[in-house]
């Protein structure tokens, strides 16, 4: 099982899958090169309860511009993927405000479906009888990230938007998840030989440094140890 930490925090950073872990405090991570591409950053978690042994994330989510650890007065809350709603809500507070215009690069980090949090609302399960509870929850979380979505094409200066389903793979059965991207019509307007790039890179399976590479790519930011 991969933890956490070590595949968000590859991620993040470009590192490869022979980096140790101390490698994280040494390289500079998506916020910094964000940062030199003059974009405000913004990074928030729904796994706040899952924090004190998420010491790298904690240390590369930190460096944004702004952070949230996301949490919810109810506790058990605060370990359940209905928990993710939450964020929802607060991508909506902060689209109605006005403070996601401009060059802005917002990282969620969300808590998703884990074994021992999918337990369904009681109305999903009414409304689809005789499905399971694992298969409830996957609706539920769609819907979810459906309401993500919604709320960031609704941002004024929406570029892109990257999903990237925790692990990547199935480490029981190696199966591939996917990764989703999206581009805005002004997007592929402005950058049409980018949408022509990564549609053949989305065929390819992807590394972490490969998706730190579209990221840098798709802020328009260069890595000087990169070939982008």
């Amino acid at each position: 099982q991969a933890p956490t930490d070590y595949i968000v925090g590859s991620i993040l950073t470009g590192t490869g899958p022979d980096s140790g872990p101390q490698e994280f405090r040494t390289v500079p991570n998506l916020f910094e090169y964000a940062a030199a591409g003059r974009y405000e950053t913004v990074f928030c978690t729904t796994q706040a309860a899952w924090r004190g042994f998420l010491t790298d994330l904690r240390m590369i989510g930190d460096t944004a511009d702004r952070t949230v650890w996301l949490t919810d007065p109810e506790p058990a809350r605060n370990r359940h993927m209905s928990i993710d709603r939450n964020a929802v809500a607060l991508l909506r507070k902060w689209r109605e405000a006005g403070s996601l215009s401009g060059r802005k690069l917002v990282v969620l980090k969300l808590m998703g479906n884990h074994e021992g949090n999918i337990t369904p609302p009681p109305e999903l399960a009414a409304a689809n009888p005789g499905m399971d509870e694992y298969s409830l929850s996957l609706l539920y979380f769609d819907e979810t990230l459906r309401q993500l979505v919604e709320e960031m094409k609704q941002c004024p200066d929406l570029a892109a938007i990257l999903y990237l389903p925790d692990h990547g793979k199935n480490y029981v059965t190696e199966e591939k998840i996917p990764f989703l991207i999206h581009l805005s019509d002004r997007f592929r307007r402005a950058h049409p030989e980018l949408e022509r790039k990564l549609r053949k890179e989305l065929s390819k399976p992807f590394m972490s440094a490969d998706v730190f590479r579209i990221m840098l790519e798709l802020l328009g930011v260069s890595n000087p140890d990169m070939q982008i």
